[in-house]
């Protein structure tokens, strides 16, 4: 839950080209497999498919989500928090958002990978009402760990 203090100090914003660098660090600092520059370029200048999210405070960049929806598919690609800034709700409110805007782009299917050991994550899209149907075997390259596919379907 995010408390009334931390809500009041966020801003959720779309992202734009130029939060590439900023996102690409972030990554870095987050992921054992960090996306490229290249790939953050790409998302934010080119596809057209793509919409990224950005929490901000004091126009800072504490946090990110990227999906891309496609017909009423809604995949979610990336999502991060700034170390400092986890367990504060920023997570919850960017996946929140991102999941109204793709509603109303027209997505009632929302889908995702996430590292089978990653209790934290899985505990948050549990939240949104995500399940675990199946397991791709060494999705990671890192150490081989399998990742949970998750889908939630809204009826």
């Amino acid at each position: 839950m995010v408390t009334t203090e931390i809500k009041n100090w966020i801003r959720i914003r779309r992202s734009v080209p130029d939060d590439a660098d900023t996102l690409w660090e972030i990554d870095k600092r987050n992921f054992s497999l960090p996306w490229s520059r290249d790939d953050f370029v790409r998302d934010l200048g080119e596809n057209i498919l793509a919409t990224y999210l950005i929490a901000e405070i004091k126009d800072k960049i504490v946090g990110y989500i990227g999906v891309w929806v496609v017909v009423n598919e809604c995949h979610i690609m990336t999502i991060a928090t700034e170390h400092k800034w986890r367990r504060q709700g920023i997570g919850t409110m960017l996946l929140h958002e991102v999941m109204n805007q793709s509603r109303t782009a027209g997505a009632d299917r929302f889908t995702l990978e996430v590292r089978r050991s990653n209790d934290a994550a899985i505990a948050l899209y549990e939240k949104f009402g995500f399940k675990i149907v199946g397991y791709r075997r060494d999705y990671y390259e890192d150490n081989k760990e399998d990742a949970a596919i998750m889908w939630m379907i809204d009826r």
